[in-house]
């Protein structure tokens, strides 16, 4: 079974090598075959060509590069054009997703869930000014919109390759990832950490 994780980067030199092998190492994603899509969002540091040593010596990273910084919701539905897996994942380069609560990803949709949210339940590391917009917009954006995001999920969680497909199909490509995964539907369940 192959999991693709989708890895927006931005100006990461530093932080791709150290993502990379914790996910290379760590024992629960082995029975896997882990694909890994990193999409360069026109950095300006070495973020291309550590990249592309990496996918050099590793068939199963897929480098992909924007002539210029476009953003990160760009650079995700990118990833999720050239991501190949049963199950794709996006998640930052910056491990502040945990990548152990990845098999618990995995184990839900397993069971059947076409999305599985991961939600963070302690924002206490974030600021007090992010905790409390992120906050309002939550709020705001439930108020005036529907279907309903759910609160303090980002862009981490898995989706089927059910899921990605409904989603390539739209023409738009000016869109809200969190707007348009709670829009597309199917059995969702959520995995808290």
């Amino acid at each position: 079974m192959k999991i693709s994780l989708v890895v927006p980067v931005f100006n990461e030199e530093a932080t791709i090598p150290i993502f990379y092998k914790t996910v290379r190492e760590f024992e629960e994603l082995k029975p896997y075959e882990v694909e890994i899509v990193f999409i360069n969002d026109g950095s300006k540091d070495a973020t291309e060509s550590i990249i592309n040593k990496i996918a050099a010596s590793d068939p199963l990273v897929i480098p992909l590069s924007f002539t210029r910084n476009f953003g990160k919701e760009p650079a995700l539905f990118a990833g999720l054009d050239h991501a190949t897996g049963d199950a794709v994942i996006p998640i930052d380069v910056d491990l502040q997703d945990p990548i152990e609560v990845i098999p618990h990803l995995i184990e839900k949709w397993q069971a059947g869930a076409d999305m599985v949210l991961a939600k963070r339940s302690d924002r206490s590391t974030d600021g007090r000014m992010k905790r409390k917009t992120a906050e309002w917009f939550y709020k705001l954006h439930n108020k005036i919109s529907n279907p309903k995001i759910e609160e303090n999920v980002g862009d981490f969680r898995l989706m089927s390759r059910e899921v990605v497909e409904n989603i390539k199909l739209m023409p738009e490509r000016n869109l809200f990832m969190k707007g348009v995964l709670s829009w597309v539907g199917g059995k969702t369940d959520v995995v808290k950490y």
